[in-house]
Formats: C-alpha cells, structure tokens, sequence
C-alpha cells in the first residue's frame, strides 16, 4: 500500500495523543473541576504546580515525538508536510478524544504547542506569548463590563473558567499570524489540528451559552 506509512503515523500519533498523562496523575479529573483531563484541571483538582508542570511537560512531550517519527520517515524519503499534517492531526486527536478513557479527554491546546514546538521553537514561543496576552485581555476586559454594570448577554457574563476558554479561543486564532509569518510551509498543514482544538474549546463555550440559555 502506497499511502501504509501515512496510517501508521496516524495510528502511532492518536495512541501518543491518547497517553491520559493527567488522569493517571489524578483520577478525579473527570469528576472533577472543569472535568477536562488537561494540565489546568490537574492544578485545580489537585493544587499542585508540580503535577501540573508535569503534565504539560508529558503532553508536549507526545505531540513532539509525533513530529520526531515523521521527520525521521522524510528522511527515508516520505513526505515531511503531509505527514505533519497527518501526525498533528491525530495527535490532538488522540488527547481529545483518548480510547484509553473512553473518548474522553482533554482540548489538545498542550499537544498543538508541541507540535509547534517541534516545528519552530520560535513560532511556539510567539504562539505561547500571544495567547497568555489574550487570556488576559480577555479576562480583564470582561471584569471591566462587570463592573460597568451593563448587561452585554450570556457572553460577557462568563465565569473565570469560560473566560480563560474565551481568551484560549481568540488567542489560538491569533497564533495563525507568528505560524504563517515565520513557517510559512507548515501553515495550511497545520489547521487540520488547529481546527480540533478550537472545536474543543468551542463545544465549552457553547455547552456554557445553552445552560445559561434554558436557565
């Protein structure tokens, strides 16, 4: 089979993206918190900046090995963006969606950093850079319409949680301009994974709007 390579990288990747790093930290990430088996809910659930250190080093970690089997496969002659594109994908994938817990998981943002990462260090540091700027700007632009005291919908009276995610969503978006301006030939490979991520994060949000809604 031509294309044999492409589904064992696929494969190899979404068991990577499946490893449940933080639900075998602690098991009470599902019950608890946001219920997200991800880096922030292993520092909510439990209160350690170690675990969740960890964590997020362990997740990276997955996406980077992803990448690392694809580029040692160019080497032998295999196409390095396709199978980026493939390796990515379903290395997010994975996290979000683990076999190992029954298709529950995390919002794959660690694993698109390490795919990143693994990519362009530089590109993943301006990345990480412009989506902790727009956490922030979004939280303390929705504290300051709280305090104004008006009434902007179930939008803008999101809680901490929503916020961050809000804020992860508008950031992600942004880290296209530092992917597209300093590797520019991974960019269109790239938004397959993007895309998952940003579903996750999106499925959050819209589960918050339809609560607030029906309340």
């Amino acid at each position: 089979m031509e294309n044999f390579w492409l589904i064992l990288v696929a494969a190899i990747a979404y068991l990577l993206g499946s490893f449940p790093t933080a639900y075998l930290i602690n098991k009470d990430v599902l019950r608890r918190g946001s219920g997200n088996v991800g880096t922030m809910n292993v520092l909510r659930t439990t209160g350690s900046k170690k675990l969740a250190v960890l964590t997020l080093i362990i997740d990276v970690s997955k996406a980077v090995l992803a990448v690392s089997l694809v580029s040692w496969l160019a080497g032998l002659g295999y196409d390095l963006l396709l199978g980026i594109m493939v390796a990515s994908a379903f290395v997010v994938l994975g996290h979000n969606y683990s076999i190992f817990l029954k298709f529950k998981g995390g919002r794959g943002l660690a694993s698109l950093f390490g795919v990143v990462l693994a990519i362009n260090w530089l590109a993943a540091l301006l990345c990480l850079a412009t989506l902790v700027i727009l956490i922030f700007l979004t939280e303390v632009i929705l504290i300051l319409l709280h305090k104004s005291g008006r009434n902007f919908g179930n939008l803008f009276s999101l809680t901490t949680l929503n916020s961050q995610i809000l804020g992860r969503v508008i950031g992600m978006a942004f880290c296209l301009l530092p992917i597209y301006l300093i590797a520019p030939q991974f960019f269109l490979f790239l938004i397959p994974a993007i895309a998952l991520s940003l579903l996750r994060h999106g499925d959050r949000l819209l589960g918050y709007l339809s609560k607030k809604t029906v309340g």
